[in-house]
């Protein structure tokens, strides 16, 4: 059903979304959360015809790239 779609978490291929399509036919929605993820997102992008956008994981990926989420941020008091 095209009116339906799927987040896929930790995507970091093309691989992940060309598997995911073999068994769903809707909208593909990448969730990008890791560094080999972000490095690979335009091949990730081009992945499949159903691909309708690619979604920044940003706690997941601060964390991948030993980041705080709260780099820089004072704590309000």
């Amino acid at each position: 059903d095209k009116g339906v779609s799927v987040v896929l978490p930790k995507v970091d291929s093309a691989e992940d979304v060309k598997r995911a399509e073999d068994r769903f036919s809707g909208d593909i929605r990448a969730l990008i959360e890791t560094a080999s993820g972000l490095a690979r997102c335009l091949e990730i992008a081009g992945a499949s015809e159903n691909m309708a956008s690619l979604i920044i994981g940003y706690g997941d990926l601060a964390s991948a790239l030993g980041r705080s989420k709260t780099a820089g941020r004072r704590k309000i008091q």
